[in-house]
Formats: C-alpha cells, sequence, structure tokens
C-alpha cells in the first residue's frame, strides 16, 4: 500500500495513477483538430439491471466514451461517489478512451482539460479532491464548469447512446 497524502493506497490504484500521470498531455486531440477537452458526468440507465455510467464527451468532436461505474444506483456518499468517478476518469484515459477496442491502435492521452455541468459542481470539486488525494498530477486537479453550448451537445450526444443501448436491449 501506498500513503500519497495521508491515506492508503492500494498498489494497483498507484499503478493507474503513476500511468495517467505519465501520459502525454497536450491542448490538441491527437488528431490535432479538436481541443483536448473533455466533459463528464454520472448518466443512470434504467435498463434492468439498472445502473449508472461515467459519461465522458469531447463536445468539439462529440467522441464519447462510458465507464460502467461500480457504485450500487441511488448511492448518496459523495466520497464514495467521487472516489469511483475519478477512478473512472483516469481508468479511461490510461485505455485510450475505447480507442483499441476492434484491433485498432490508438495512443493513451491525458486531457489538456475537463468539466461538469453546472448543476454537478459538487460533484467535479469532490472528484477534485480525491484526484489530489490519489496524486494526479497538478495541472489536472482544476475541473471546470461545462459551457451551456457544450452541455447541449453532451445532452445531445448522450440522447444518442441512450438510444443504442435501448435498441440493443430490444427496447423502443
Amino acid at each position: 500500500m501506498s500513503t500519497r497524502s495521508g491515506p492508503q493506497i492500494p498498489p494497483e490504484v498507484t499503478r493507474l495513477v503513476d500511468r495517467f500521470n505519465n501520459l502525454p498531455r497536450n491542448e490538441k486531440a491527437p488528431s490535432g483538430l479538436v481541443d483536448n477537452y473533455w466533459h463528464f458526468e454520472i448518466r443512470h440507465v434504467p435498463i434492468p439491471p439498472p445502473g449508472d455510467l461515467l459519461f465522458i464527451i469531447n463536445p468539439p468532436s462529440k467522441y464519447v466514451h462510458c465507464e460502467k461505474l461500480p457504485i450500487a444506483s441511488g448511492e448518496t456518499d459523495m466520497e464514495k461517489i467521487s472516489m469511483v468517478v475519478a477512478l473512472g476518469l483516469l481508468k479511461g484515459f490510461v485505455d485510450s478512451l475505447g480507442g483499441n477496442q476492434f484491433g485498432n491502435t490508438v495512443p493513451s492521452y491525458a486531457p489538456w482539460r475537463w468539466s461538469v455541468k453546472t448543476q454537478d459542481a459538487a460533484l467535479g470539486r469532490a472528484v477534485e479532491r480525491q484526484l489530489t488525494l490519489l496524486g494526479v498530477r497538478r495541472e489536472l486537479l482544476n475541473i471546470g464548469v461545462t459551457s451551456a453550448s457544450d452541455a447541449a451537445v453532451a445532452e445531445e450526444s448522450w440522447n444518442g447512446v441512450y438510444g443504442g443501448i435501448r435498441a440493443a436491449v430490444g427496447l423502443r
């Protein structure tokens, strides 16, 4: 167990943080065409079995990635929720945001900046605290608030993702 900033951190989490902290980080996404800016939020999927997803989107490109959150639906403990979200963010970026699926080889990279919706500002602050406790690099400890236009892009994209999930399980 590691003792970054006090609490004991399991070795597998320390390795994840180290991998994340060593990712390259640029203002532009690897394509060079859009800003390396990522919005994230928790989205509930009520389809049995219900659960929560960490929804991550690059609003300029509308590229979406989701991570299943290992928390009970309806969980209210902000410390627990924010730690799971922080770990989901790190895992998502270390794993190339799903870009290595289907035989592709996509380099992993860290975001330049990230944000949450205005109504999720408390979650953003809680995730900042968890990232700090985990020892994430200083320049990624500030989670901003998403603009209204980017929040609208995220909502539209989520509707498409959720529609795809519903269709996959045979729901209209």
